[in-house]
C-alpha cells in the first residue's frame, strides 16, 4: 500500500510539526492565511462593536492583528508585559472571546485592519 504524507498525525503544538518553521515564519503564514480567507468568512448577524475599547486597547488590538507577541507589543509600545497582558485580558473581555485568534478575526470583520494586497 502507497500511501503520500507523513504516516504520523500532525498536531496543532509547534512541537510537534515536521518541518521546522520559526516564529517569524509562523507569523508570515498566518498572515498570508488572514489575507487570503479574511474576506470570505461568513459575516455574523450582530458584529461585535469595538465602541466599549480605550483608544490604548484599540492600539493593542491592531498590534495583534499583525501577530506580534506580548513582549514585541510592550517593546512597541514603551510598556511592560505585564501592562500589555492587562490590556488583551480587557480586549478579550470587552469584545466577549476566549482568544486572541478571534479577537483579531473582530478586527477583521470590524474593519479596525484590513488584508494586505499581494
Amino acid at each position: 500500500m502507497t500511501t503520500t504524507g507523513p504516516s504520523y498525525p500532525l498536531r496543532a503544538s509547534r512541537n510537534h510539526l515536521p518541518w521546522c518553521l520559526t516564529l517569524s515564519d509562523e507569523r508570515k503564514f498566518t498572515r498570508r492565511l488572514l489575507d487570503r480567507f479574511a474576506g470570505t468568512l461568513p459575516v455574523e448577524t450582530t458584529p461585535p462593536t469595538l465602541d466599549s475599547l480605550t483608544a490604548r486597547e484599540l492600539e493593542i488590538l491592531r498590534l495583534l492583528a499583525t501577530g506580534s507577541s506580548n513582549a514585541e507589543i510592550a517593546g512597541e509600545l514603551v510598556v511592560s508585559e505585564a501592562t500589555v497582558k492587562t490590556h488583551v485580558s480587557s480586549v478579550l473581555r470587552k469584545l466577549g472571546v476566549r482568544d486572541r485568534v478571534q479577537a483579531v478575526m473582530i478586527a477583521y470583520d470590524t474593519g479596525l485592519v484590513r488584508p494586505r494586497a499581494g
